[in-house]
């Protein structure tokens, strides 16, 4: 059996439930706006980055739509939001970090949140320190489904770690 190098953790929905939360806002932001955003958009949204969510606001609500002020109002709500009220962690995030350290597996977050918004949220919940290294999907063109920002989180801890793909150290 090969051994395990590495665990790279999505954060929205794995770590934190913050999905729902960030789809209130979008609606609350819209609806003072003019704007209505069906629960289609805002299940279309869910895991990509703000290139892709960009894409599919333009396609469902029109190019006029303006998603870049919209979006930094809305992710300015949800930051102050993390810094008010406590976040859940989902069930088995701390059993699962505790045998990543217990097995010296290290762990990174690679999440299509906001640089800003990851690091609240691990710093908040006292995760920050069980991450080697945490990759935003500021960082990446390609959101998910493409799995850029998953490879670029692994590039990184291979050359850190001083393994690499080819020669499996």
């Amino acid at each position: 059996m090969v051994p395990i190098k590495l665990f790279i953790f999505d954060m929205d929905g794995l770590l934190f439930d913050t999905e729902p939360l960030s789809a209130e806002i979008w609606r609350r932001v819209g609806q003072e706006h003019g704007y209505h955003i069906s629960e289609a958009v805002l299940q279309e949204v869910i895991g990509i980055n703000d290139y892709g969510a960009r894409a599919v606001f333009a396609q469902s609500l029109g190019e006029a739509f303006p998603y870049d002020g919209l979006h930094e109002e809305k992710l300015k709500r949800q930051i102050e939001y993390y810094r008010t009220h406590d976040i859940s962690l989902k069930k088995g995030v701390h059993e699962i970090l505790a045998y990543a350290a217990a097995e010296n597996i290290p762990c990174v977050v690679a999440s299509s949140s906001s640089k800003a918004q990851v690091r609240l949220l691990l710093e908040k919940s006292g995760l920050a320190p069980s991450f080697a290294y945490m990759q935003s999907g500021d960082d990446v063109y390609r959101g998910k489904p493409a799995p850029d920002i998953f490879l670029r989180a692994c590039s990184r801890m291979l050359m850190q770690h001083g393994f690499c793909q080819s020669c499996r150290k």
